[in-house]
């Protein structure tokens, strides 16, 4: 009996090249550059050892980096990692890598619901404890808290529901923002600063506080991979493809490395790890006015929605295209008739992030940490799987290529370590031993039941 041919679903192109940029660079940029400065210097002992870290994990990084530009461009799918992966290793590996790429686009993007409240009570201090409904490992859950979290929910649905091209310019907007807030906030930080707030220089010996530090910013420097999701869907051909992945990751690196440069130039750093916001209390205290930490504020909240903007695509796209393929149920790959979104994907991934406003801070913290482990999966099969398909599939177009080499090697060393740094519990950016570990293979497990209950059966369909 002939094999019958089944037309997969398809997302329209409707991202313009800047946009295809804007989605890396807000997947980046939210509030760990001024929420987290503090506790980097004090885990490096100090701000040259932090900033030594921050080139470090760029140098680790950058193969893998490398690797998207060219596995992106080759294999434009809504899909990303979970496409290479399948095309790589077949059905399996490529729901290992669609899993891992929902999970954690799920749960950060929950988590961002919380950090959005949390970071508006800097400025109404009292916000979390209008009606108190009840607390949940500590932190205050309130009706007030509840009805924001989902109000951000319902706005960034509604904008992704209607069409890519508004949740891409919406974007756009919140992306050209926090970078053009956070550049006045580090031009005025050097320029009013002292260089004597460095001292004393290094707070502990070199390579450790190096190595300390290091094994935390990569989960920091994460969410320049949501740009693999919008190959489907981004009005871009030829080298650029490639090539906006990598600059969307510099901007990110620089905006982290000079944010802290600019912090420890505002404020005594062994003053500054006391300061929940650093950068904040620095500029007020160099200018003599709250006004410049309130704009910081200002720019870490619309960090925080252009965050969850990102993350909320990453996911979409990636429930879509798990389904297109077979690996989850067929009805999540309905694509609306007028406004050519995954509308099913959508209402899945709302129903599922909508759940954390009503868990709390402290609730979400085992879920984001275990995670996190998420990132490294990605980037190490997406890394491998360029390697692979080098061989398997040598006739797909590649307009960038990730160089071998130097490159291919400090890439397997790369994902050992981050592998390494986060599973080691001695280590000082591992996972909270034992609920952590325990929340990550629970998310495994989870993960094995749907690849067991998948479709049985997918009809022969077209590339």
């Amino acid at each position: 009996m002939a094999t019958v041919t089944v037309s997969k679903p398809r997302l329209t192109k409707a991202i313009s090249p800047f946009g295809y940029l804007a989605l890396g660079v807000g997947g980046i940029v939210g509030t760990s550059w001024l929420m987290v400065a503090g506790f980097w210097m004090e885990t490096a002992g100090g701000p040259v050892n932090a900033l030594l870290g921050w080139l470090l994990v760029a140098v680790l990084e950058l193969p893998l980096v490398l690797a998207y530009s060219e596995a992106v461009p080759m294999l434009p799918n809504a899909g990303g990692e979970m496409e290479y992966s399948r095309r790589a290793f077949g059905r399996f590996g490529g729901f290992v890598a669609g899993w891992f790429g929902i999970i954690v686009n799920l749960i950060v993007s929950g988590y961002e619901i919380v950090a959005l409240v949390r970071m508006m009570e800097f400025l109404f201090p009292t916000l979390s404890q209008i009606g108190v409904l009840y607390k949940v490992q500590g932190s205050s859950v309130s009706l007030t808290t509840i009805l924001l979290g989902l109000l951000l929910v319902a706005v960034i649905t509604t904008m992704h529901y209607r069409g890519v091209r508004i949740s891409s310019t919406f974007q756009n907007t919140t992306t050209v923002s926090i970078l053009t807030l956070s550049a006045i906030a580090v031009i005025l930080g050097i320029s009013l600063g002292d260089f004597s707030n460095f001292q004393p220089t290094f707070g502990k010996p070199t390579l450790a506080g190096v190595l300390a530090v290091v094994t935390m910013l990569p989960f920091s420097l994460a969410g320049w991979e949501t740009i693999a999701k919008s190959g489907e869907e981004a009005n871009v051909t030829g080298s650029w493809a490639g090539k906006a992945l990598p600059i969307a990751w510099v901007i990110g690196w620089l905006s982290y490395v000079l944010t802290l440069f600019a912090t420890a130039m505002v404020l005594p750093w062994q003053e500054g790890i006391k300061s929940t916001i650093p950068f904040a209390t620095g500029l007020n205290t160099v200018t003599g006015s709250t006004i410049p930490g309130t704009l910081l504020i200002v720019a870490a909240i619309v960090g925080i929605v252009g965050v969850y903007n990102a993350l909320f695509y990453a996911c979409t796209r990636q429930i879509f295209a798990m389904s297109r393929e077979g690996l989850l149920a067929a009805w999540l790959s309905k694509v609306h008739p007028t406004y050519q979104t995954p509308v099913n994907a959508i209402w899945l991934a709302t129903g599922v992030i909508a759940i954390a406003a009503f868990i709390g801070r402290n609730g979400l913290i085992p879920l984001v940490d275990a995670s996190s482990f998420s990132y490294i999966v990605l980037w190490g099969m997406t890394f491998f799987a360029v390697l692979r398909l080098r061989k398997s599939e040598p006739n797909l177009d590649r307009p960038t290529r990730m160089p071998g080499g130097l490159i291919t090697v400090l890439g397997y060393v790369s994902i050992i370590f981050f592998a390494f740094a986060m599973l080691y519990p001695k280590s000082p950016g591992s996972l909270v031993w034992p609920l952590e570990y325990l929340v990550l293979l629970g998310l495994v497990g989870l993960g094995l039941l749907l690849y067991a209950l998948r479709p049985a059966h997918t009809p022969e369909s077209s590339q």
